[in-house]
C-alpha cells in the first residue's frame, strides 16, 4: 500500500493538479497539500480508494462476464 505522499506524487507526475486530486478524494487543496509534504502521512481509505482509482482507471472498468 502506497503512502499518501507517494499517491498524491505519482497523481501529480501523472498531470493532475492538487485541486484535481483534492476534488477526486472529496478533501481540501490544503489537505491534498499537507499529503504531499508528508505533514499529514494518513489519508481516509474513501479518499485512497478514490485516488487509486484515478491512477488505475481502467481496474475500475473491467468487463467480467
Amino acid at each position: 500500500m502506497k503512502t499518501a505522499k507517494e499517491l498524491v506524487s505519482e497523481l501529480r507526475d501523472s498531470g493532475a493538479t492538487q485541486k484535481l486530486i483534492a476534488q477526486q478524494a472529496g478533501v481540501s487543496q490544503p489537505t491534498v497539500s499537507r499529503w504531499a509534504s508528508g505533514s499529514t502521512p494518513d489519508m481516509s481509505s474513501r479518499a485512497y480508494n478514490k485516488l487509486t482509482q484515478m491512477l488505475n482507471p481502467v481496474a475500475t472498468h473491467v468487463d467480467h462476464n
